[in-house]
């Protein structure tokens, strides 16, 4: 239904739709591209730019009936096997045998032989009989490592000062004292924080600027039609 849309936005649809399937040659190999890891991440931005492009003009009712019908289909099809999914009870045991967390989500520095090469599963016999908690208390001088994988969001504290630590399981030289692990906030976390706060405000402005318009649906349409109009067209 895209395809009605003379605008910039059917462009888009196109071209993520192939580098979703992977029909564009070498592009999953170009960096930063191949940090993507799988191209079906780049859903969120084709159905963003088809419903875009679809709201802007009228579609043929041909293609509309089609674009229902294999939505509908899609919503009847995994809403049924989600409803049947939801009555069982969660399997843990399978997920923690069958669905590991991927090696590259490890912390750095880790030993990457302690995988095994069919399962992908990491050796961490070394530390499972160190015990679970955020503080240790140290009576001598010493090596610690704690239960905690290294990440930028974990700081360790002796009182207030900020003790060093190695990776790839948080380890220090200590001395006599009491040390916590304690959770900081990072700058992503605020990059994140503010574009979506910016978004919000943005809607509030959309919103508020034509009161009149507040039908959420004609709302809607009529923004993203001028919008989409204003974009540059194709020949």
């Amino acid at each position: 239904m895209a395809l009605s849309a003379r605008s910039i936005w059917t462009v888009i649809s196109l071209l993520t739709t192939l580098a979703a399937l992977g029909l564009i040659p070498f592009l999953w190999d170009i960096p930063p591209f191949v940090q993507a890891q799988f191209p079906w991440r780049l859903l969120g931005l084709i159905e963003f730019a088809a419903i875009t492009a679809v709201l802007s003009c009228r579609p043929k009712p041909i293609l509309l009936g089609l674009g229902l019908a294999l939505a509908a289909f899609s919503y009847v099809r995994w809403t049924a096997e989600a409803a049947e999914y939801l009555t069982q009870p969660v399997p843990y045991a399978l997920i923690k045998r069958d669905l590991p967390d991927a090696p590259e989500y490890l912390p750095a520095g880790f030993d990457t032989s302690r995988i095994t090469d069919f399962e992908r599963k990491p050796d961490l016999s070394e530390w499972r009989d160190i015990r679970a908690s955020d503080e240790v208390v140290a009576d001598r001088s010493g090596e610690v490592t704690m239960r905690r994988a290294v990440f930028p969001i974990w700081r360790v504290m002796r009182g207030d000062e900020v003790v060093p630590y190695q990776g790839p399981v948080i380890h220090f030289q200590a001395q006599p004292g009491h040390y916590r692990i304690e959770r900081v906030t990072i700058w992503q976390e605020w990059v994140g924080l503010l574009v979506s706060m910016a978004s919000l405000l943005l809607l509030a402005v959309v919103f508020a600027a034509d009161c009149t318009t507040w039908a959420p649906i004609s709302f809607l349409r009529s923004r993203i039609f001028r919008w989409s109009r204003s974009a540059p067209k194709l020949p």
